[in-house]
This record gives structure tokens, sequence and C-alpha cells, in this order.
């Protein structure tokens, strides 16, 4: 039998619990269409979602991001920024919002804004946490 975990919002994404392990579900708009990605993910990182709000809104505002243009498959996806996000050194992960951050013009951070109402400048400016390094780069042209 299978079982649902549902998060604060309906955007927040799902958790599949069955048999075969954990499945984290993913809504992704990608202009006039809405996509669902599916993603493993262990014991650990989905504690960790329900644990650490913050953290979960950064891994889905990179994931919207990362995978906003790619093409829908019925596969469950393995990506390991997943863990990276939710676990890592606040160094390492902002250091990788950050890179995605520049490759779409801002669009981690504004996903960020709108799932939270938070102010992007200071995600911007590379500090997404309140330790942060500040180590944003310039938005790269052309993708």
């Amino acid at each position: 039998m299978r079982e649902i975990y549902r998060f604060d919002h309906l955007w927040d994404g799902i958790v599949e619990i069955g048999p075969e392990g954990l499945v984290y579900e993913l809504p992704v708009a990608s202009g006039h269409v809405d996509k669902i990605f599916r993603f493993a993910i262990s014991e650990a990182a989905f504690a960790r979602m329900k644990a650490d709000p913050e953290r979960r809104i950064f891994l889905q505002a990179f994931l919207h991001s990362l995978y906003q243009m790619r093409p829908v498959t019925q596969q469950v996806t393995v990506d390991h920024h997943i863990d990276l996000i939710l676990s890592g050194d606040p160094a390492r992960v902002e250091e990788v919002l950050n890179r995605q951050e520049a490759r779409d013009c801002g669009a981690v951070s504004n996903m960020v804004r709108i799932l939270t109402g938070r102010d992007p400048a200071p995600m911007r400016q590379g500090t997404w946490f309140a330790q942060g390094r500040g180590t944003a780069r310039p938005c790269s042209s052309g993708g």
C-alpha cells in the first residue's frame, strides 16, 4: 500500500511512501505546461525535508529551475543535489545555489521569493543562509 505525505502547500510537492521506497513528486511549471518530476529520496532526506522548511524550499526552487526546460520522464530520477542541498555544508549549498542562480539569471531566488515572500536581494548577492559567504556570480548570458 502507498501512503502520501503532504507538506504545507500544494506547490511543495508530495512524498510517496511505498514498498519500493520514498519518491518526492515536485510540480514544475514551464510556460503553459505543468509537469511532475519524480525523485528517489532517502529516509534521511525525507526527515530533513520535514524538519527544515528553508532547505526544502531551496531544494524546490533549485530543482524547479534545473528541470523546468527538461522533458518529463516516467522514470524516478536520482539527483545528487537533493542530499547536498538538504544536508550539505551551508557554504557548499550556497555555492551550488549561486551557480544555478547565475545560469538561470535569478530564477532560483525568484522562486524562493514567490514561495516565501522573502526579499531576493541577499540571495542574489550570494547569501542564502544567515551565515552565507556572499559568493554570487553574475548572470551568465545565453543559458
